[in-house]
């Protein structure tokens, strides 16, 4: 059995309104929020010296992590590393505390902590400065 059709209605010459257009928005962007938590076994304190990675021409600088907290951090962080075996951590070198990630550090096998500019220009430290760096591995 088919089903009716409703017949159709007349053409009624009336053309269609358009609706006024509205100036396009730049969509707004909601950070995502994740709930982060502390591994509480994995809190490091330690003194460094910031050593120089030029790339192109800007100046990176890192940290390298003690062979201890790296191997432990490898250990816990084994299937569950982000972009480039990278693990979320939260820092504290001074007066500044921040979120980033540490990484793999290629052949010595430790981990090593980038250390942007803006923390070595509020802290007054230069590469070859020896910095003492709090470092918690985030969860989640």
């Amino acid at each position: 059995m088919i089903a009716p059709v409703a017949p159709l209605r007349p053409y009624t010459g009336l053309s269609y309104t358009r609706l006024p257009t509205v100036a396009a928005r730049p969509a707004r962007r909601r950070r995502k929020r994740y709930r982060v938590v502390v591994a509480a076994d994995l809190q490091y304190e330690f003194t460094a010296a910031l050593w120089p990675w030029e790339v192109r021409r800007d100046l990176w600088t890192f940290v390298s992590l003690p062979d201890r907290a790296s191997a432990e951090i490898a250990e816990f962080a084994d299937g569950l590393t982000r972009g480039f075996g990278s693990v979320p951590v939260r820092v504290r070198i001074g007066t500044m505390t921040w979120r980033t990630s540490v990484f793999p550090g290629g052949t010595g096998g430790g981990y090593v902590l980038p250390v942007k500019r803006a923390v070595r220009e509020a802290n007054g430290v230069e590469v070859g400065d020896e910095v003492a760096v709090s470092l918690e591995v985030l969860v989640g």
